[in-house]
């Protein structure tokens, strides 16, 4: 089957993936067959993913990202996927039983998508050819699995607990359920607890199930549950963590102090399992939005697993066709019936809508304000290998927003294509200071930008409008320049003045707010048409968060979100100064028309 890519890079033809045309007669240990739904075995993910790839399995754009995802890293050198690992860990699975529910009782076999989170955990490790630091060493520390309510997450979680405490190499290991209250972490520990008490001779003879505790006989090691109420979380040296429904965590305080307790294990593991909350601003949505980028290829972490299953933006929550993405153990541990039902009462009304959502649709809900740029098309006109480099001598366009401190100072260079469409390039300033001060996941994404030479870190308390300053001079060496427009606030009219006295460039003074209307309307028009071209993460974040608020004749105008002012705008406020010059001559003028112009 031929395959194009979304975000991963792998080859066009995945059939190989494909074990039931492949090796339609093959069977696992318990004579279950690669035709049915419990085959156990490292041949699953492969599977899995030719389905979830080929569009047999209906998959949301996250999981397909996913599975791209482990495509492309079966071809990496520094990586090796290790199938008898893979094996091995099913099978101490398959040795338990299920927990509850009315199949409790019954021997525990993996749904495909759950080998496929678990073979990942513990089939992938650096090769020979990685760095020497690495080397033998399992691949992820830290997985971050979303789905919806019912799909049997938390029993997930307790299997890959007894996998980790049956095959670590640590002495006295110990392993967690963790949450923000002891209450829900004990669910977790109850399911290991009752997993082991019922599971095969082999397993339950090295455990010893204790009310508060489950020791585990053969290497001296322990599970137990732990919450933010409690002070057993610190000092701890843990080989794995399970940190129940991230959604309800307020901060990071907890998957921290975790974190800091796995660094002296060898091959720790750290899973947080979640659905979908409604509280917009609380860690669990900044990390869930975090390890979707991972997945997606655009924020680089190589030690996060991020496998999300969860309806996509624009689809109909009240097509049935599209709950299978947010629920992959659909016909299995979830009923269509009961999400009929689920569904019949989500109509009565916004909030119970908005239960359905967030609960089986594993979608965060929050009407407060309305995304500018649609995410999902925006990610369609990402063109990865461009180069300004290539541009050299063309038609650009500058638009320049500046900042001071906190924010991202952004110069954005635009150029006009023959299709009527733009290829759009940027470059950022930020003071290092700022980036110390920002909260971790925001530090990440600068220090990557800065990296790819997307983000100049000045080593200043407030930006050095020098490197701005050089940056353009250049542009104009390298560049047919046509105008270079700012906004005159900011700093932005001393800007242009020193701009001119010292380089002889005059900068056009541009309107903000709705002044930039019908620069909003045009770009929201050539990103729908896929005529705006650009290859940049830091870019993509900007666009991705500015939200739009319409005026009393129906203009727009952009704005960042109220609750959150990390969410910085700055390159699309950039882009759309620069882009007003082509269509707004109403609106610019020279600064030295208008010595006191400050227009906000």
């Amino acid at each position: 089957m031929s395959y194009k890519w979304k975000y991963w890079e792998i080859p066009a033809d995945i059939s190989f993936l494909n074990f039931r045309v492949n090796e339609p007669d093959l069977k696992d240990a318990y004579g279950s067959s690669i035709l049915g739904d419990y085959f156990q075995g490292w041949q699953s993910l492969y599977q899995y993913c030719y389905d979830v790839l080929s569009g047999k399995r209906t998959a949301g754009l996250a999981e397909i990202a996913a599975c791209e995802r482990f495509v492309y890293d079966l071809n990496r050198e520094d990586l090796y996927f290790d199938k008898e690992e893979v094996d091995f860990a099913m099978l101490c699975s398959n040795e338990l039983k299920h927990p509850k529910g009315p199949i409790a009782g019954t021997p525990f076999r993996l749904m495909g998508w759950m080998q496929f989170i678990i073979g990942q955990i513990y089939g992938w490790f650096y090769s020979s050819k990685a760095r020497e630091t690495l080397r033998g060493d399992r691949r992820y520390q830290k997985s971050f699995i979303a789905v919806a309510r019912g799909n049997s997450k938390t029993v997930l979680g307790a299997a890959a607990i007894v996998i980790q405490m049956l095959t670590t190499q640590n002495g006295s290991p110990i392993a967690t359920t963790s949450a923000t209250v002891q209450r829900q972490s004990r669910i977790a520990y109850e399911d290991v607890a009752k997993m082991l008490k019922s599971a095969s001779p082999s397993i339950r003879k090295r455990f010893n199930v204790l009310q508060n505790e489950i020791r585990s006989v053969s290497n001296s090691g322990k599970i137990i549950a732990t919450s933010s109420e409690s002070e057993t979380l610190d000092g701890l040296r843990i080989t794995f963590a399970l940190c129940d429904e991230i959604h309800a965590h307020k901060n990071s305080k907890i998957v921290d102090v975790l974190s800091t307790g796995l660094q002296s294990s060898k091959d720790p593991h750290l899973m947080c399992i979640t659905t979908a909350g409604v509280d917009t601003q609380s860690y669990g949505r900044e990390y869930m939005d975090y390890a979707e980028e991972v997945s997606r290829n655009v924020m680089e972490n190589d030690r996060l697993l991020a496998v999300i299953y969860q309806s996509d933006k624009d689809d109909d929550w009240a097509d049935e066709s599209i709950w299978e993405k947010a629920n992959p153990a659909l016909g299995h541990a979830v009923s269509l019936e009961s999400l009929r039902a689920a569904y019949v009462e989500a109509t009565r009304n916004a909030q119970a809508a908005a239960n359905f959502k967030t609960k089986h649709l594993n979608i965060w809900v929050d009407f407060s304000e309305d995304s500018f740029i649609e995410a999902t098309e925006l990610y369609e006109c990402r063109e990865s290998g461009i180069n300004i480099s290539d541009y050299k001598n063309r038609e650009c366009y500058l638009g320049l927003d500046l900042a001071s401190v906190s924010d991202l100072s952004s110069l954005v260079y635009i150029f006009p294509e023959n299709d009527g469409g733009i290829t759009v390039f940027q470059k950022s300033y930020l003071p290092e200071g700022a980036v110390i001060e920002a909260k971790p996941s925001v530090q990440d994404r600068y220090y990557n930008a800065s990296k790819n030479g997307e983000l100049i870190l000045t080593p200043t308390e407030v930006t050095d409008f020098t490197y701005i300053k050089n940056d353009i001079e250049n542009a104009y060496k390298d560049f047919d320049i046509q105008s270079l427009s700012l906004d005159a606030a900011a700093g932005g009219l001393r800007f242009a003045e020193e701009l001119t006295e010292e380089y002889g460039y005059e900068p056009i003074a541009v309107k903000q707010g709705f002044g930039l209307s019908e620069s909003a309307v045009l770009l929201q028009s050539l990103v729908k048409s896929k005529k705006f071209k650009y290859d940049s993460n830091l870019l993509e974040w900007c666009f991705i968060n500015a939200v739009s608020q319409e005026g009393q004749y129906g203009d727009i105008k952009v704005i960042r979100p109220k609750n959150d002012l990390t969410k910085k705008i700055d390159i699309c406020v950039a882009a759309l100064i620069g882009l007003s010059n082509t269509i707004l001559q109403e609106n610019k003028m020279s600064v030295y028309e208008h010595q006191d112009i400050r227009f906000l």
